[in-house]
C-alpha cells in the first residue's frame, strides 16, 4: 500500500463497487409465472375425410349447373348455352356465324340436349340493341324484294320466300322452297350477285331442311 495520503484513499474505495454482488441479486429477483394452455384438440381426421367430400361435390353441383335455351329467330331455332339467367320471351343477343345474332328466348332447360350446343347467350338485348333490331327487319324488307327480283333474272329454280340478316349485318340468309325435298338448286350464280349486291357472306338455306328441324 502506497504511504500517500490520496493513494490511500483511493485504494480504499478502489474495490467497493462490486459488479457480482448485482448478478447475484438479479438471480434472486422472482420472475412472473406464464401458464401456457395446452392446444385445443383437434377434430378427428376421419370425420373430416368424411365431411370434405360431400360439401365439396355440394358445391361443385351448385355452380356447374348449365342452363339451356330454345332460342327463335326469323326463320328456325336453335339450343344454346345459358351463362346467366333468363326468361322466356327475352330478347337476347347470342354467339352466331363469325359474329352476333338476335333471337328470342323460346324455353329454359337444364337437360343436356341431344345435340351439343356450342355457341352461348351473349347479353340480354339492350335498348341499343332494340333499336338495332328494328332497324334490321326494316332492312330485311327491302331487301326481300330486291333479291326476288334478282333471283328471277339468275332463273333460279326455286322461290325466295324471306331472307334475314345476321344482328352484326356480316351474313344476309336467303330462305327458298324447292320443288321436292330432293331437288337440287344451283345458288351460285345467285350467290355472286348477292354478293356484290349487299357486300355481306350469302348463306341459302331450304324451308324443308328447316322446318323437319
Amino acid at each position: 500500500p502506497s504511504k500517500h495520503p490520496f493513494m490511500k484513499r483511493v485504494q480504499k474505495h478502489r474495490f467497493s463497487f462490486d459488479p457480482y454482488k448485482l448478478v447475484l441479486a438479479a438471480q434472486k429477483v422472482a420472475l412472473p409465472i406464464v401458464k401456457v394452455s395446452p392446444p385445443k384438440k383437434v377434430a378427428d381426421e376421419t370425420a373430416i375425410a368424411a365431411i370434405a367430400p360431400a360439401q365439396i361435390k355440394k358445391a361443385t353441383v351448385t355452380s356447374s349447373t348449365v342452363r339451356y335455351a330454345t332460342v327463335a329467330y326469323k326463320q328456325g331455332s336453335a339450343v344454346l348455352r345459358a351463362p346467366f339467367r333468363i326468361a322466356a320471351g327475352d330478347l337476347v343477343v347470342v354467339e352466331g356465324d363469325r359474329g352476333e345474332h338476335i333471337g328470342t328466348v323460346q324455353s329454359i332447360s337444364t337437360e343436356q340436349p341431344a345435340t351439343v350446343a356450342t355457341a352461348k347467350i351473349v347479353r340480354r338485348a339492350s335498348a341499343a340493341d332494340r333499336e338495332a333490331y328494328e332497324a334490321k327487319v326494316e332492312k330485311e324488307l327491302a331487301a326481300t324484294t330486291e333479291i326476288k327480283k334478282i333471283a328471277t333474272d339468275v332463273r333460279l329454280n326455286a322461290t325466295v320466300v324471306d331472307v334475314e340478316y345476321q344482328f352484326d349485318m356480316n351474313k344476309l340468309t336467303i330462305f327458298v322452297e324447292r320443288a321436292t325435298p330432293t331437288t337440287f338448286v344451283d345458288f351460285r350464280k345467285l350467290q355472286r350477285t348477292l354478293f356484290r349486291q349487299f357486300h355481306c357472306r350469302i348463306w341459302c338455306a331450304y324451308m324443308d331442311e328447316i322446318i323437319k328441324a
